[in-house]
């Protein structure tokens, strides 16, 4: 199973919605997550339907007027939408014998609203149990000063980092080695 997770920026230009289904097909996703499309509600029927026909789709308008993050499957998995708010979705793919959970998050700027999310997902950790849980998206927040472009040596670990820090630790989740280059 592949997935496409990808922050477009904006996805009401038809060139970049053709870019990104051409990249759907190259790397023949089955699962894609597209975060901040900041398509309005009014115009997500005539973008779904005309650049994604064949796909199942999920977002979370209900709990975001300007929809942070849209999720589109395909193939023969089950899924099912668990949680959503204004910064996750969560959901359980199931295809035969393979069971995981799934939450594709679009973190808020600010450290308070981030807290929230943070809340949502150790509160989630118990539901979750042993099974695989992939967590992933943008967090809107780096781990460690190294993390950061214009890091210079001597900067240190804000508290926002050390609530994403203590998070992870919390959820006992590792960071995935990420493909590609670096801060773009």
């Amino acid at each position: 199973m592949t997935f496409l997770i990808w922050n477009v920026r904006g996805l009401n230009d038809p060139m970049k919605q053709s870019s990104v289904t051409k990249v759907i097909r190259k790397l023949k996703v089955e699962v894609v997550c597209l975060l901040e499309t900041r398509v309005k509600i009014g115009n997500l029927g005539s973008i779904v339907s005309s650049r994604f026909r064949d796909w199942t789709f999920v977002n979370n308008y209900s709990a975001a007027v300007n929809g942070r993050i849209w999720l589109l499957y395909r193939g023969g998995w089950k899924v099912e939408v668990l949680h959503c708010s204004d910064q996750v979705i969560t959901c359980l793919f199931e295809f035969g014998e393979d069971v995981f959970y799934f939450s594709i998050v679009y973190a808020c700027n600010g450290r308070e609203d981030r807290k929230r999310l943070w809340l949502d997902l150790i509160n989630y950790r118990s539901r979750v149990g042993s099974r695989p849980w992939i967590l992933a998206g943008d967090f809107n927040i780096i781990r460690c000063p190294q993390e950061s472009s214009d890091y210079d040596g001597i900067q240190t670990v804000s508290g926002a980092m050390r609530d994403f820090q203590d998070c992870q630790e919390i959820l006992d989740v590792v960071d995935h080695p990420f493909i590609g280059a670096l801060f773009t």
